[in-house]
């Protein structure tokens, strides 16, 4: 992941910005992706490599929904 000031959040994919359901979409894709090579070789290294490439997405997707909540939670109280 990269940070981008520009943006001002972290983005993926080499600094390409991509929306909330763009990473969710990629999110599923990798997950099957894992559960394929898993299936296939349970000590294939890729399965650690994807696993993790999914931690860092899946991190970025709570950090944009965690702070959508917060700033929801802060206008209602």
């Amino acid at each position: 992941m990269i940070n981008n000031p520009a943006i001002g959040y972290r983005n993926i994919h080499g600094g390409v910005s991509i929306n909330t359901q763009q990473l969710e979409i990629r999110i599923e894709q990798l997950r099957q992706k894992m559960h394929l090579l898993y299936s296939e070789d349970p000590n294939n290294l890729q399965v650690i490599q994807v696993s993790q490439s999914l931690d860092e997405l899946i991190n970025e997707y709570h950090r944009r929904t965690w702070s959508k909540r917060k700033r929801k939670t802060e206008i209602l109280s």
